[in-house]
């Protein structure tokens, strides 16, 4: 997944693969692109460029927030291999993150990807996964780690969120305090307990 600075648009080139061969766009009948973000699910334009490639433009006012993003690609093609003659196909790919920092970005916002169709057949519905259906390594190997970023600074943070982190306690009782002056003319406290 390619992080791009917020503010900046993208050209994405995907390409679609089914058994590692090319999938043949140009025999699709249907079709809908939609792009999500965590708040909002827009429909998208494409423009086929090869036999298995759509170029897409995500213009920055589509991709205002910082996040990643998703690009699901519904069609259906012509399949003389089924009853009535058509293929229902789904695939999606994580093409950007959206940062705030131009240190955090890439350094192109052109680039292009390919995914595996998935082949599958449908069947009966199963139960729902529980957490003893999974190994340990399985577990393991959903925890999602990142890059280690840079420490916070005090310009990241706004001031209620700067006023939330003081600690408010009670005020304790006063220390008995006595003042003298020694012989070289020096204030002197003495904190008594």
């Amino acid at each position: 997944m390619e992080k791009v600075r917020d503010g900046n648009d993208i050209h994405f080139v995907w390409g679609i693969v089914r058994n590692s061969q090319p999938e043949d766009l140009s025999k699709i009948v249907r079709s809908e692109l939609i792009l999500h973000s965590f708040s909002k699910k827009q429909q998208l334009s494409y423009e086929v460029v090869d036999v298995n490639k759509i170029r897409i433009e995500l213009k920055r006012e589509v991709t205002n927030e910082p996040g990643a993003y998703n690009l699901e690609f519904s069609y259906t093609i012509l399949d003389s291999g089924f009853s009535d003659g058509l293929r229902n196909c789904c695939v999606d790919v994580d093409p950007c993150e959206i940062v705030t920092k131009s240190k955090y970005a890439s350094i192109s916002n052109e680039y292009a990807m390919t995914s595996e169709m998935a082949i599958a057949f449908k069947g009966d519905k199963g139960d729902p996964f529980t957490f003893d259906d999974f190994t340990q390594e399985q577990l393991e190997s959903l925890k999602v780690k990142g890059d280690k970023g840079d420490a916070f600074t005090y310009e990241d943070f706004t001031p209620e969120q700067i006023e939330s982190l003081k600690v408010k306690g009670d005020t304790g009782p006063m220390a008995d305090v006595s003042m003298a002056v020694n012989e070289s003319g020096e204030l002197i406290a003495t904190i008594n307990n």
